[in-house]
């Protein structure tokens, strides 16, 4: 059986927003879109914060969007995985 090379992952990431004391009710929004080094969109690549239980799953065109409750905002930086079938994961802090 001939296994399929692992390709890596480009990801392209929107703003991870951070409520402020003021707007504690607001929820953080994490918007981006997952491509393959070629430039070409990755539907259906599982984007998520494992420190924060939260994962989606990106549209057609690669694009995803990542509520973050606002009693579960985190004060430092998280890393976010992204993992698709045939691609190298990829983990990038933000």
């Amino acid at each position: 059986m001939r296994r399929s090379p692992a390709y890596p992952l480009m990801v392209i990431w929107g703003i991870l927003l951070y409520a402020a004391p003021l707007a504690a009710q607001r929820p953080g929004v994490l918007v981006g879109r997952v491509t393959a080094a070629a430039g070409f969109a990755l539907p259906d690549a599982e984007v998520g914060i494992p420190s924060l239980g939260l994962r989606t799953i990106t549209n057609r065109a690669g694009r995803f969007t990542l509520a973050v409750p606002p009693d579960r905002l985190p004060s430092a930086p998280v890393s976010v995985d992204v993992r698709r079938a045939g691609y190298l994961p990829q983990t990038i802090t933000v």
